[in-house]
């Protein structure tokens, strides 16, 4: 406790920051990665103060990146040090994995479903485009309409002979590379939280499967199989450890995500809820049989959001859609010298695609824009252009 009373008084004040101060308005006030770092400050701390001012800051500070610096994909214009919005501009990728760790520690502590939409928005757009496929290079800063990536400055600040933007081992500064791998493991360790009723609660979804305690002690394992958020299904097939129990009471919370409308809950095939309150935790207490299933209904409608300086988007569900263009990249090796990236490989991706294309406001309203739109759903890699197979959708 007083380690941690020690670590508040010594940091920046975060809950008067985003209350009354003016950073979030100002370019160049906050380091990019700091500020995905401090968003959890306020509320890590309230489970040492308990001042409701403390969560409010937080919630204040969110509103307030929506018009000045923030991207669709929950991430925020930075370039070492924070900028407006604008989709010439990136985002490094420490931001997105210290910011989901950040949302998830907020998410754990206060139950508030904001902090999780927020968090599958960067974990399923920004987070799998940084690195390829392996892993085995990335790149430090990605812009939100990146047309090209080349060894050259941006319309952005860059620090490093124009490396910044490029696939490589240490392009840029070589923190993420060490950082990186953070994200999708402490992603994994958060699907799974338990309650303070003694049950179990799957506030994020993703294929995975489960051993928990519930009840007064009963050991029970939960598999979950779904494409979400390529699918708008998800489904929970109960077990008992010990075969010899036929039944046990104890309570299962789903999250309805704040984006979704019209929710459904079904348990073995009958339908649970008549109305299911969007944004909320939805509680089941029940006697729980061997091998039942719930099926969580997500249905994803086509949208369209607009950010700063009139840019817009198409979203689905929690997936931001950019167009999709041709792809040449080309490896190539940084000559030697007396620098960080003597020897070392990168790749430069560029295109043929026509690229300088913008949405008719007048023809694309909320009323019809699933009207100008398919949908078709990706099997099996969804992620990587080209694997798997396509599934063509009505569009909602």
């Amino acid at each position: 406790m007083e380690l941690g009373d020690l670590l508040h008084q010594q940091t920046l004040d975060w809950m008067n920051l985003f209350l009354t101060g003016n950073h979030l308005y100002r370019q160049n006030s906050l380091h990019c990665v700091n500020l995905a770092h401090g968003f959890k400050e306020p509320i890590i701390y309230y489970q040492r103060n308990k001042d409701p001012k403390q969560l409010e800051s937080v919630k204040t500070g969110m509103k307030t990146i929506r018009t000045t610096i923030r991207f669709p994909t929950g991430l925020w214009a930075g370039d070492e040090l924070i900028r407006y919005g604008e989709p010439s501009y990136g985002s490094e990728f420490c931001t997105a994995v210290e910011m989901m760790f950040s949302l998830e520690k907020m998410l754990e502590i206060t139950g508030d479903t904001e902090w999780v939409d927020q968090l599958e928005r960067i974990a399923y757009n920004a987070l799998p485009t940084q690195a390829t496929d392996d892993f085995s290079a990335r790149q430090y800063y990605q812009q939100i309409n990146q047309i090209m990536v080349t060894n050259e400055s941006r319309y952005f600040s860059t620090l490093h002979e124009g490396t910044d933007n490029l696939f490589g081992e240490l392009t840029g500064y070589p923190c993420c590379t060490s950082n990186m791998h953070q994200g999708w493991p402490k992603y994994t360790l958060h699907l799974w939280m338990a309650s303070t009723d003694y049950g179990i609660a799957a506030l994020l979804y993703a294929p995975s499967r489960v051993s928990a305690k519930v009840g007064n002690g009963m050991d029970i394992s939960i598999r979950e199989e779904t494409n979400y958020p390529f699918e708008e299904s998800v489904r929970f097939t109960f077990a008992f450890e010990d075969r010899k129990v036929k039944k046990a009471f104890f309570p299962f919370h789903l999250r309805i995500p704040g984006w979704c409308r019209d929710a459904k809950i079904l348990i073995n095939g009958k339908e649970y809820l008549g109305d299911t309150p969007q944004g909320e935790i939805v509680r089941i207490a029940r006697e729980w049989s061997q091998g039942d299933v719930v099926t969580l209904e997500l249905p994803m409608k086509v949208d369209i959001s607009y950010w700063y300086g009139g840019s817009a988007v198409i979203e689905r569900g929690l997936l931001v859609y950019a167009l999709k263009m041709n792809e040449k990249w080309e490896k190539k090796m940084e000559p030697a010298g007396d620098h960080a990236y003597s020897g070392r490989f990168y790749y430069e991706v560029t295109s043929d695609s026509p690229w300088n294309y913008c949405f008719n406001r007048q023809i694309l309203r909320p009323e019809n824009i699933a009207d100008n739109f398919v949908v078709e759903k990706v099997i099996k890699f969804p992620f990587i252009p080209g694997t798997g197979k396509t599934l063509r959708l009505p569009c909602v």
